[in-house]
């Protein structure tokens, strides 16, 4: 069972692991939950963790996203992802009915729960509050 998040809570990549994934191992700034931006969760089958920090670049290439007033949440995939990439097509086949993403948002070396998400077209999504 997953613990009860707190909207607009602040969160570590330690205990954002620790609600999602207790059974596996944590290292910082290695590893799944240590590293990744985008993460699966494990024994959900469409079940997902996204943390985003705006303004990021990797690789030359930066990325466009951003959140507006009304809660459109725009991400960019990393440029090796198409849209027929597996995690991908999860995200635009999102039923929020059934599944969840779960957004964090950093600002700092803090990870704030935001909402979870429903994915809308392209690169938007709404952030479900």
């Amino acid at each position: 069972m997953i613990k009860n998040l707190i909207q607009y809570e602040a969160y570590n990549r330690q205990e954002v692991h620790y609600i999602f994934d207790p059974n596996s191992t944590f290292k910082s700034g290695t590893g799944t939950w240590g590293l990744q931006g985008i993460l699966k969760i494990p024994n959900k089958e469409k079940d997902y963790v996204f943390f985003v920090t705006f303004g990021q670049s990797q690789s030359g290439h930066t990325f466009e996203e951003g959140i507006t007033e009304d809660g459109i949440l725009t991400l960019q995939s990393q440029p090796k992802q198409t849209l027929h990439h597996p995690q991908i097509l999860d995200f635009i086949n999102h039923n929020h009915l059934i599944n969840n993403i779960y957004l964090f948002l950093r600002t700092s070396r803090l990870n704030f729960f935001t909402s979870t998400v429903i994915y809308l077209s392209g690169k938007d999504c709404l952030c479900n509050s």
